[in-house]
């Protein structure tokens, strides 16, 4: 399902209506794919939903290519604070330039990271994942048309 016509203010209006019912949700996965998220507004809206399903256990904002550089602080807020072991960034335009804080990764909960169809991610943008592996948690790694190619990518 597509829900781009739902975009960053349907996001923050449906975080706002968690908020007001003031009550635990038993919420454990959320699909927030291809709904147009983008920018600032685009994370702030996730974290906004992130602070009221406390039990949530997998989160997905793929298809979301407005997201790029806003990805980072989402996965830092994801890893820090709630116990998520499923995250799919996939084809969110996030880009080599992109600093994802790889000791995060380490995480004990996140079990298994998608971060395919990012293809400007590229061998550069995913260095620091080779020495990383080892010590982390993971046992799903999606890196699928992440610009890695030949020697470079190895």
């Amino acid at each position: 399902a597509r829900n781009y016509r739902l975009e960053n203010a349907g996001v923050q209006a449906f975080a706002n209506r968690l908020r007001e019912e003031a009550r635990g949700h038993s919420l454990v996965e959320i699909d927030l794919s291809c709904c147009s998220l983008s920018g600032e507004e685009g994370k702030v809206a996730v974290l906004a939903m992130l602070q009221h399903l406390p039990e949530l256990d997998a989160l997905a904002v793929s298809s979301n290519p407005g997201l790029g550089p806003h990805v980072a602080p989402i996965l830092e807020h994801v890893l820090c604070n709630t116990q998520i072991s499923s995250l799919s960034f996939g084809s969110c335009g996030i880009s080599a330039n992109v600093r994802l804080n790889l000791a995060l990764l380490r995480s004990p909960h996140l079990t298994s990271l998608d971060m395919s169809g990012n293809t400007e991610i590229g061998p550069l943008g995913l260095q620091g994942f080779t020495s990383q592996l080892p010590k982390m948690n993971l046992q799903r790694l999606n890196l699928a048309d992440c610009g890695l190619e030949s020697r470079a990518g190895g």
